[in-house]
């Protein structure tokens, strides 16, 4: 159920990039997935699930291009879902930061901070 209210929520486009991404981990083409028995068993007879849980990391403080670009990163099979989730905590915290800047410097948005 959650990967369908996660779903539900996105743009057309990145809903594509979602749904190349499941089919690569049923054919076990992402970076640094590795198969396991039950997999390989699995996937003689249907498709290998992929759980919601490797998508967890995109709710929250991400905007539709930044999901986009960890997706693509995804297909292009320069991130595995281990270095997803790491990336997709560094923009959270990086936005973090950038927040407590302005608010404590006044400021309107993050680039008024940089011409200070």
């Amino acid at each position: 159920m959650e990967m369908v209210f996660f779903l539900s929520a996105l743009p057309d486009d990145l809903y594509k990039l979602v749904t190349e991404v499941l089919d690569m981990y049923g054919k076990l083409e992402l970076k640094g997935q590795k198969a396991k028995k039950r997999d390989l068993r699995t996937r003689m007879k249907s498709t290998v699930d992929c759980s919601a849980y490797n998508f967890k990391c995109l709710r929250g403080d991400l905007t539709d291009t930044e999901i986009r670009g960890l997706l693509q990163d995804l297909v292009k099979k320069t991130l595995t879902f281990n270095e997803l989730k790491i990336e997709a905590s560094r923009i959270k915290e990086v936005k973090e930061v950038q927040r407590h800047f302005v608010t404590k410097t006044g400021s309107k948005h993050w680039e008024e901070v940089i011409e200070r």
